[in-house]
């Protein structure tokens, strides 16, 4: 390497510091921005999840979060989960539980008999919309069965009703030839894409070490939305927990990266950016959406931290809190690493800077 490149990657390497040096993709203005604020729910006797805010015509922030009332994550979220509703006035908190959104129906062969679990909240024009999943039986044919409903309401304090029928919106394909034939439909995000509506989700896959994402697509917020005939991600990668959001003028998703397949680094996010109004989003685009928690935490070694759920000290299911100009203002997520000990999960906030922060 000549003196002049060692110069440069010198330099590169000081103003991103060595989890953004050793990514495989470029670091986004995004996640250079991105500071620690601290855990804003943490429910005694509950795990936390999916903290999906937004902000009503009074500038609250109402958080909808998945929630269940036991010790770690397994079985929990899947058999006693419900979608409940906090609120604070401004996005740091202190955030009080208003209520309990939804609940499992608990009659056999509902789609939605157990577990509502992956709250999204928007506002699209004057009504809100939640999409969320639910599964009928998660002791037979889970994970497989869980499929994806939508609820639409005139404030966030509801009342909350289906958008069409019992509420379900999106399963499994029953065409073999189809990606999602046979699997689970989960993880939703909904975004409005000119005058149509986009339905982003997850589909597990019939191939080991591969999740995929695709794209269902309406012309009104009920549906009946249509899925794409085949997946937006890229073959051979595990990706999930997709937030959809407009930026700068372009569709984007910002997904966790399990394995690092993307970004070199395990447990990271990556931002995805396309540029045909949200139909595909191509790899060599990809950039760092977010660090693992040790960036943001230099002294996680010495916190009491507990292991709840998986081996990685990183931030799931990430959530963005967009201000009136349309730019990320708060990035909500959780983790299966529990900061003060306890053997729950709890709802961390980061602050996007006006400024690039390292």
């Amino acid at each position: 390497m000549s003196a002049s490149r060692s110069l440069l990657a010198l330099a590169a390497a000081l103003l991103l510091g060595p989890a953004a040096g050793s990514a495989k993709v470029p670091v986004s203005d995004l996640a250079r921005r991105l500071e620690w604020v601290g855990t804003v729910v943490s429910e005694p006797g509950w795990s936390v999840w999916c903290a999906s805010p937004i902000r009503d015509d009074a500038g609250r922030v109402h958080l909808f979060v998945s929630r269940w009332p036991s010790q770690g994550v397994v079985p929990g979220w899947y058999t006693h989960g419900e979608i409940a509703r906090y609120v604070a006035d401004r996005p740091e908190g202190p955030y009080r539980l208003a209520e309990t959104v939804l609940r499992g129906t608990g009659k056999p062969g509902d789609w939605n008999a157990f577990a509502p679990h992956n709250p999204e909240v928007r506002r699209v024009g004057s009504r809100y919309a939640m999409a969320h999943i639910a599964n009928p039986n998660p002791k037979q044919g889970w994970p497989r069965n869980q499929s994806t409903g939508l609820l639409l309401a005139d404030r966030p304090e509801g009342p909350w009703r289906p958008a069409v029928g019992n509420g379900q919106v999106l399963s499994g394909s029953p065409d073999p030839a189809h990606f999602t034939h046979g699997v689970q439909v989960v993880n939703p995000s909904l975004l409005q894409v000119g005058n149509r509506h986009h339905l982003y989700f997850k589909a597990g896959s019939h191939r080991r070490g591969e999740v995929l994402f695709g794209l269902a697509t309406s012309d009104r917020l009920e549906g009946p939305y249509v899925m794409a005939p085949a997946p937006i991600s890229p073959a051979g990668v595990i990706i999930e927990d997709a937030c959809a959001f407009l930026w700068r003028g372009k569709v984007r998703l910002l997904t966790t990266d399990n394995h690092g397949s993307i970004t070199g680094l395990g447990g990271a996010g990556v931002l995805w950016t396309s540029e045909d109004g949200g139909l595909t989003f191509p790899r060599e685009l990809a950039e760092l959406g977010f660090h693992t928690l040790p960036t943001y935490l230099p002294g996680l070694s010495d916190m009491p931290v507990r292991m709840v759920y998986g081996n990685q000290r990183k931030l799931e299911r990430p959530k963005l809190l967009l201000d009136a100009q349309g730019e990320p203002e708060f990035l909500f997520a959780t983790s299966g690493c529990a900061l003060d000990g306890r053997p729950h999960t709890s709802i961390h906030l980061l602050r996007v800077a006006r400024q690039p922060v390292r």
